[in-house]
């Protein structure tokens, strides 16, 4: 799984799905999942702080209100010029950090369960919240296959 995947997991809701439908042994390795995965998330975000500042960007609120304040200027001083150059040349650096460090591979530490346990927990989060998504199918199954579902044997 790249980093990336932890994030959109976490975007699609994943970290919210209930497990009440499992037998107590496969419930627990959701809970189990979703600590690992609230885990990695939260490091996640230490490290992307830590990519912000390797590129010289130190408070990203005031960096965005910048660069957006120098952009919208359509009278800039030669000054306000070389600034927002050099801010452009930061982002870039920030961007291309980051589209490296999310296709790095991350690695959750839980158990696979069946995959007849894995369906369960899909029919009892296929109208997962208020849009009514069946979140657990298509790309976070693909996803989520040796990592919280084993394939059945053939």
């Amino acid at each position: 799984m790249k980093k990336r995947d932890i994030i959109l997991l976490a975007n699609l809701g994943v970290t919210n799905i209930t497990n009440h439908d499992l037998e107590p042994a496969n419930a627990y390795k959701v809970v189990k999942f979703r600590k690992e995965l609230n885990a990695a998330l939260e490091a996640l975000g230490k490290d992307e702080e830590a990519l912000r500042k390797d590129a010289g960007i130190e408070d990203a609120q005031a960096f965005d209100d910048e660069l957006k304040a120098l952009r919208d200027n359509n009278e800039r001083t030669e000054e306000q010029n070389k600034r927002l150059e050099e801010m452009e040349a930061q982002l870039k650096r920030f961007v291309d950090l980051r589209a490296e460090w999310l296709n790095e591979d991350v690695v959750l530490a839980c158990n696979t369960m069946p995959y007849a346990e894995w369906h369960k927990l899909q029919n009892e989060n296929k109208e997962f919240g208020p849009q009514k998504l069946d979140i657990l199918s298509g790309y976070v199954e693909d996803t989520l296959e040796g990592v919280l579902w084993a394939a059945p044997e053939e």
